[in-house]
């Protein structure tokens, strides 16, 4: 199924690296996430507005944005040579700025600004109910 979803999608776009990245996470997103449950974060005020929190989950680490608009989760971890947090990030606006190599990304979609050649950081879905953070891996 995943060779015939391929090369329908060779003929139908051009697949260049970032849409190659758009459609695994759809595929994966889709046939692979549909049973798992969603992971409890921590309360909704363990996070401040405009800021980041690392969380660890089975030895990965996400980073856990707040902003005004949201909650918002990336991998947790700068494509950088020294692999920093993004939880030591500077976030300003829906941006972050890497603490070690100065990259900026869009917290919201994952995307690089300063530099596109860098991949997208990995983004998760999350939301709060009932004053508790949840995120679906």
């Amino acid at each position: 199924m995943l060779v015939t979803l391929v090369n329908f999608l060779k003929k139908t776009y051009v697949l260049d690296k970032k849409n190659i990245y758009y459609f695994r996470n759809l595929f994966y997103n889709f046939f692979m996430n549909l049973e798992i449950e969603p992971v409890h974060v921590g309360g909704e005020e363990d996070v401040d507005v405009g800021s980041v929190e690392n969380f660890e989950h089975e030895e990965i680490d996400y980073a856990i944005f707040r902003l005004e608009s949201g909650f918002f989760a990336t991998q947790g971890h700068c494509y950088c040579e020294d692999q920093t947090f993004l939880s030591e990030s500077n976030v300003e606006g829906e941006e972050l700025e890497c603490a070690s190599c100065g990259s900026t990304f869009s917290i919201v979609s994952g995307d690089p600004i300063s530099d596109l050649e860098l991949p997208p950081l990995k983004t998760y879905d999350i939301y709060e109910e009932d004053g508790n953070i949840y995120l679906n891996l």
